[in-house]
């Protein structure tokens, strides 16, 4: 079902208000990249990845996201976290999150966004779905899909309802980009 920016439930906005406190804390300090900012990070974005609830998977993705450039091409970072991450998978999720974090008009790939976009908004992705296709081909297709789509839904006047009503909510939160905003919103609906 699209999403109705009208019927948006208490307990709807209750999930967006806490997830803007984790991301605030995020954005706020993922330079300092301490125990408890890896802690947060793990648990708001990577909570159902037990590989990255230890030190060995964890240690190498930090260091990554301290020394990554707001500008990398998703693809080179998808590459690099398979070779210096002990899990050895390509881990699209993973990297969107983290350029997302340094970047945050980049967009966010993950399973919420991706049921929703495939079942309501006709997004053809790959990933998971293409066996006979190369994983990184499928991480490319998709991740390109993903930004296709957020550029159209952002000039559209459905998306300009969906960030009046989220900085009418959440005032003091205005300053969080229109990309992260949707993306609030999509996943409180899922």
């Amino acid at each position: 079902m699209r999403i109705d920016i009208s019927k948006i439930t208490e307990r709807q906005i209750l999930i967006i208000r806490n997830s803007i406190n984790y991301y605030s804390y995020i954005q706020a300090n993922y330079q300092k990249d301490d125990e408890d900012f890896r802690d947060v990070f793990t648990e708001f974005y990577l909570s159902s990845q037990g590989a990255m609830r230890n030190d060995e998977n964890r240690i190498p993705f930090f260091n990554k996201m301290r020394s990554c450039d707001a500008n990398k091409k998703l693809i080179d970072l998808v590459k690099e976290l398979y070779d210096e991450l002990p899990i050895n998978k390509y881990e699209f999720s993973f990297a969107t999150k983290l350029l997302h974090t340094i970047n945050n008009e980049l967009p966010i790939y993950d399973s919420k966004v991706r049921i929703y976009l495939k079942k309501n908004e006709q997004v053809d992705f790959w990933l998971y779905y293409h066996p006979r296709v190369n994983v990184l081909e499928q991480i490319e297709h998709d991740w390109k899909l993903l930004i296709d789509w957020y550029n159209r839904f952002l000039s559209t006047e459905e998306s300009k309802r969906w960030i009046e009503w989220f900085d009418s909510q959440f005032p003091e939160h205005t300053h969080i980009s229109k990309v992260k905003k949707i993306d609030f919103i999509i996943f409180a609906f899922n």
